[in-house]
């Protein structure tokens, strides 16, 4: 009996006491978790915001120096202007900038006469003897590339602003899954062509080394245009023979068109001078830069004047 009520007259705080430390243990170790994971989730995102600032600030800097790119092309055609009347591929300026290596960077760049290439906007030139002529050098280049001749029609119903039921006007674009409208003016970039209704892109990669989009009523270099161009300047004249004439092209180009002319690959084409030239007044300079993760392609449409250069259009990725 005594046992017993030694047993109960025990304080009942004590199993509350207990109860209570426990659960305080539990709230703080909670607590203390999930702390840990807010801290956990500041540091994370701290480190990410890290280094998107170092990626931003890494490719600002690319730029910058693809920047740089562009102003040595510059500085190389303004050069040239002054040493020589002709442009041709054994001057300075064809020859690029090597990657050259920079503190935690490097630089390189090419330059491409725009004017050895076909011009899309000569297609509608006000001159009408040499917007005949472009037409059938297109259609003679399309040949070239395996693309079909018909494609002309779509890609001056493109440019014209007439807005007449031709060949593929705004009717041809509206009913596509994603429908746009034709440009109705001149192209602003090769890449236009992509748009165009039946240009495959195999058919578009054959054509885009070999086009350019300048302003309208641009001579061809005949000094640095290729042999698909070549071959395109008249008809059932054989891409092989053009290839022949490029390949015994003097190191120094043509002093005179007549002396291109009498090329004897050229003989009864017909070929004469007009829409021709042995000087380029469009570049197109192309910079590529890196700096830390930063990477950066730019593109400058170069125009040159007797008295400086014209910076017409800078784009970032392509041309």
């Amino acid at each position: 009996m005594v046992s017993t009520l030694v047993f109960l007259s025990r304080p009942l705080w004590s199993s509350r006491r207990s109860n209570q430390d426990g659960v305080a243990l539990i709230t703080v170790l909670l607590v203390t978790g999930l702390i840990t994971i807010m801290a956990v989730a500041m540091l994370n995102r701290q480190q990410i915001d890290i280094r998107r600032t170092g990626n931003i600030i890494a490719a600002d800097q690319a730029l910058a120096l693809a920047r740089g790119g562009e102003s040595w092309a510059i500085r190389l055609l303004i050069r040239d202007k002054e040493k020589s009347s002709t442009d041709n591929l054994a001057e300075e300026w064809a020859q690029g900038l090597p990657p050259i290596p920079v503190e935690g960077g490097m630089v390189s760049g090419v330059i491409v006469d725009l004017q050895g290439r076909f011009n899309i906007n000569n297609l509608l030139a006000a001159d009408s003897g040499l917007q005949a002529k472009s037409r059938g050098q297109f259609q003679r280049l399309l040949r070239i590339c395996q693309i079909e001749p018909e494609s002309l029609d779509g890609v001056v119903d493109w440019l014209d602003d007439d807005g007449d039921a031709g060949w593929a006007e705004d009717w041809a674009y509206a009913n596509l899954d994603t429908p746009y409208r034709t440009a109705n003016q001149p192209m602003l970039s090769p890449s236009e062509l992509r748009q165009i209704q039946g240009m495959s892109t195999k058919g578009f990669h054959c054509l885009e080394p070999l086009i350019c989009t300048l302003p309208a009523g641009t001579p061809l270099n005949i000094n640095t245009a290729p042999a698909e161009i070549l071959a395109s300047l008249a008809e059932d004249f054989p891409l092989v023979q053009a290839q022949n004439i490029v390949s015994g092209r003097p190191l120094e180009g043509y002093a005179q068109i007549a002396d291109f002319l009498a090329v004897p690959e050229l003989a009864g084409t017909g070929l004469t001078q007009d829409g021709l030239t042995l000087s380029s007044d469009f570049f197109l300079a192309q910079s590529r830069a890196t700096m830390g993760r930063g990477k950066s392609t730019l593109f400058s449409i170069l125009q040159r004047h007797t008295d400086g250069i014209t910076v017409l259009r800078r784009t970032m990725g392509t041309y």
